[in-house]
């Protein structure tokens, strides 16, 4: 573990909602901090060796292109997508992202919505 990892992760872990620091080029999430891994139901390593593929699998030229804006714009918000858990269940999610890594890293905070209704009719 490089001493720069062992200061950023306890720093995720601080926040509440989940967070997950991706690498859209690669196809992969390079950290990941607890609420993250529980949203999504798995363990940190195992997390960060699954393919973002396999957590967005429908969804994946949107969510490049929404990538793409979110750089070029370094930050980014939708409510479009749904995280596949690893018990195979999907969840909808309010996504806000930063892109402030000139190699390609993107910061996504994430929300759980599949408990939002709407406003009250």
């Amino acid at each position: 573990m490089s001493p720069d990892h062992s200061r950023r992760a306890p720093s995720l872990d601080s926040v509440r909602h989940p967070v997950f620091v991706m690498d859209p080029i690669r196809n992969r999430v390079v950290e990941a901090n607890q609420a993250g891994c529980e949203m999504l139901g798995y363990e940190r390593d195992e997390l960060l060796a699954t393919p973002i593929s396999e957590v967005h699998p429908a969804e994946m030229p949107q969510l490049s292109a929404w990538v793409t804006q979110v750089r070029n714009d370094q930050h980014g918000w939708t409510a479009l997508f749904v995280c596949r858990t690893k018990s195979g269940t999907y969840l909808p999610v309010e996504m806000t992202a930063l892109a402030p890594d000139p190699d390609g890293l993107v910061v996504v905070f994430e929300r759980d919505r599949s408990a939002h209704r709407g406003p009250a009719a």
